[in-house]
């Protein structure tokens, strides 16, 4: 969509500065907007979730810390994708 072509545009646009510019693009995470779900929603949400659980909110956080670290100087207008295997 939108959000990742302004990212892969504007990653090029700053990289001459060395700033470096990723999405990170959660999925359902257990949070209590995600508890405030219909009932049934989460439990058949899990069941499509290849690692059968929804993404804790650390896990969001990890990535964007790893994103943020000298280990990913190299990564550029990429999207990391968090979600337990499920596309956003």
């Amino acid at each position: 969509g939108g959000i990742i072509a302004f990212c892969k545009g504007i990653s090029k646009e700053m990289a001459p500065y060395k700033i470096n510019i990723n999405l990170v693009a959660p999925g359902i995470a257990n949070t209590g907007f995600a508890k405030q779900a219909p009932p049934d929603l989460l439990p058949n949400a899990v069941k499509s979730i290849p690692l059968g659980r929804l993404t804790e909110p650390q896990d969001i956080a990890n990535a964007v810390t790893f994103l943020a670290s000298d280990a990913a100087a190299d990564i550029v207008g990429q999207v990391l994708v968090v979600t337990g295997h499920v596309d956003p």
